[in-house]
Parts: structure tokens; sequence; C-alpha cells
């Protein structure tokens, strides 16, 4: 899409300095938008260690500028996942090599530190657009638009207020109110560690998943394959921290894991510094819209870690309403009613399968455990959710309703 005039363009106000709003930001800064970006925090920066980013997700971010440079930041895995059996180490089945992936979908599959693709994020915006420090207490809808209040007293006033402040967001009320997320019984112990002390050979420069009863234990390449983010992924009945990651020894990340395979013990072992998060998600919402607030990211459909897909939907959603604003800046009523359209039945879809995948991922041994494998086994299944553009989805929707 050429840019949007900018004499004719909404003023848009961005809630959310992580991914998503970032990534939004870029968007319609392409749409010809300039939109103000309100973090919370005192500087812009991410929380967390290491995220997957699948094609679907970085043919997006090549578009907007990022090919080379997401490339020379991440990691891009001799095999996107290998999947093993928890007590023996057998290869169970793998996706596609790198080069398979931009073959078949026209990108490749990376792994990369937040902060890094954080960092290439702001980078790429004006600074004048990016306000840290502002704590935003609530929304209000106004003639034509809507008002963000923050913390300190003040207030700003936008054509259109977007949510991309998280699990916790405080905007989502204003929209849907009484359906966050909530903890989806499954807590993730996390840690970093330099590569070269990890115990697994060459399988440490593939993401690794070993499925295992009621757990899996997932490992993959990080900052330029010097370090390797490590993940354990448990089922628990309760987690009374909210939010909150706790600091927890290595000896118990080891407890949890006692019985697998010698490689995931020595990882586990040589650990430094483990965190345990609880894991929440909510189910689809019936709208992402209330007058001229509308969700974005973890806020419209907060997921499972385990299809992988966190970031890359926030990141489709970012592109998605940039495309739709961009199409039509002298409507956004009409622009949000077509980022419905076309996001809600995709990220509901996506938000389904990391369900499914938290049933299969942990079968205890027997007839289901067998089936599973035998599926994995089969080989790639990923083309739905790898091989989706959203841009096209926008523009077959502009098409469909004849603008």
């Amino acid at each position: 899409m050429p840019p949007t005039a900018a004499s004719h363009a909404p003023t848009v106000a961005i809630v959310g300095g992580g991914i998503g709003g970032l990534t939004a930001a870029l968007a319609l800064l392409r749409a010809g938008i300039r939109p103000h970006v309100y973090e919370q925090s005192p500087a812009f920066g991410e929380v967390g260690a290491g995220i997957q980013l699948a094609p679907n997700a970085v043919r997006l971010l090549d578009r907007l500028g990022f090919a080379e440079e997401l490339r020379d930041r991440a990691v891009r895995p001799a095999r996107a996942i290998e999947y093993r059996r928890w007590s023996d180490g057998r290869l169970l089945g793998f996706q596609s090599s790198d080069l398979e992936h931009e073959e078949r979908y026209g990108a490749s599959y990376v792994v990369i530190h937040r902060a890094h693709l954080l960092e290439l994020l702001l980078a790429a915006l004006p600074k004048d657009l990016l306000h840290a420090g502002h704590r935003c207490v609530g929304v209000e809808q106004t003639e034509g638009g809507a008002r963000v209040l923050f913390e300190e007293g003040t207030a700003v006033e936008a054509d259109l207020v977007v949510a991309a402040d998280g699990l916790r967001s405080v905007v989502r009320e204003s929209v849907a109110s009484g359906h966050g997320p909530a903890f989806a019984g499954f807590c993730a112990y996390r840690a970093l560690l330099p590569i070269e002390r990890a115990p697994l050979g060459d399988a440490a420069r593939s993401v690794g998943i070993w499925l295992g009863p009621g757990r899996h234990f997932v490992h993959y390449p990080v900052a330029g394959g010097g370090l390797m983010n490590v993940v354990g992924l448990v089922a628990f009945d309760d987690w009374p921290h909210g939010f909150q990651p706790q600091h927890v020894s290595a000896a118990e990340f080891a407890e949890r894991f006692a019985g697998w395979h010698p490689d995931v013990r020595a990882t586990i072992d040589v650990l430094t510094d483990v965190t345990l998060w609880g894991l929440f998600a909510g189910t689809p919402l019936p709208s992402w819209t209330s007058g001229r607030v509308v969700l974005l990211g973890d806020v419209a459909h907060p997921m499972l870690p385990f299809a992988a897909q966190g970031a890359c939907q926030a990141i489709e959603d970012a592109v998605a309403l940039g495309a739709c604003l961009g199409r039509a800046p002298g409507d956004i009523d009409g622009a949000l009613a077509r980022y419905e359209h076309v996001r809600i039945p995709r990220a509901s879809a996506v938000q389904a399968h990391a369900r499914e995948n938290a049933t299969a991922y942990n079968l205890p041994d027997g007839a289901e455990q067998q089936r599973r494998d035998a599926e994995l086994a089969r080989g790639d299944g990923g083309a739905w959710l790898y091989g989706y553009d959203v841009e096209a989805a926008v523009a077959e929707a502009a098409l469909a309703a004849g603008s």
C-alpha cells in the first residue's frame, strides 16, 4: 500500500511497548500513520529469553525491512523442530530445515532472544513516538475517539487506541471485561546456558522438544548461537504467584525431570539461574473492539506457548491492523471491522492448536502416545500455520467487500 497522506491520517495511541506494540507502530508508519507508543516501564525492554519466529511472522518482518538485520541477530536452526522421546532420546520426527522452509513458505524459521528482536524494532522507530514511564490506568471513550489515562494524572486523546499491554492488560477491561487469562495448569522452568556448556552435541543447534508424561523439555540456540534457551514445561495443579516468576533451584527443575534421558538431566544440572513461570491462557473473544479501542497480541488472544506462536500472532495482528487502516484511513470503524474479520478466526484457530498440543505433548506412555509418535514420524504438517500470509488475507477481505 502507498503511504497515506499525513493530513488524512488518524491519530493513534498504542498502549504497550512490547513486540506487538512496536510492530504495530512500524506497520502503521508504513501506512502513513504516525502512532505514539506508551510503555509503563521506565525504559523500553523485554522480559524473558528466547522466542521462536516461524515463517508466517518472519516474512512480515522481512517486508517491514528487517530481512538482513533479523538474520544477523537470530539463529537459523539446522532443523526447525526435532521431536524426541523423553526416556531414550529417540528421534520421533522433525520439521523442515531452514532451506526447506525458505523454499516452501518463502521465509525462514528462526530463533532469537526477545531483547534482540525488541532492539531491532526500537531502532527502526522515530524516538519522538516512544514514551516510556507511562503506566496506563484506564481508557475512556470520547466523541470520535478515546482517551488514555495515566497513573501520574496525565492523559492523551486519539482517534484510535490500540491495546498491546500484554497478559495483564488494563485496557482489555474496556472491551472484554471479565475475560482475562486464567492459570492454564502448566508452569515453565526457564534458563539460559552458554551453548559450549550444553551437553547435547549437534542437537543443541536445533530446536529440540522432548516429549514425556505430564511434561516436555524444550531447547534452542539464541544470541547468535552463543546461548541456549532451556525450558521445562510441567503440569501443575496450582500457581499462587500470579504473573510473577519465581527464582528456583536447578535441583528443583531436575527433580521434575528425574528418570529422563541423561542429556536432559545433564543440561539441567549445569544451569545456574532458573526461574519458574505460571502459564496463563484465555478463550477466544467474540469481539476485539469497543468504540475506538482495539485489542492486539496477548491482550486479544492469550495462548499457551505449545505452538510457539504467541509473538508470531502478535506480529500478524500488528501488520493486519496497519494494512486495514492503510486501506481505509478515513473509515476507522470499517477498518476495525475488517481487522476483526481477518484476525479473530485465525488467532482463535492458533489458540486451539496450542491447547491441543498441551495435551499431545504431555501424553502418558500408551496407545495415544504411540499414535502421536506415528503422526510426528510422517513429517511436517505446518502448511496451514506457516504458509498463512496475513497481508494477503487482508487484501482478499478488501476485495470481497468491494473496497
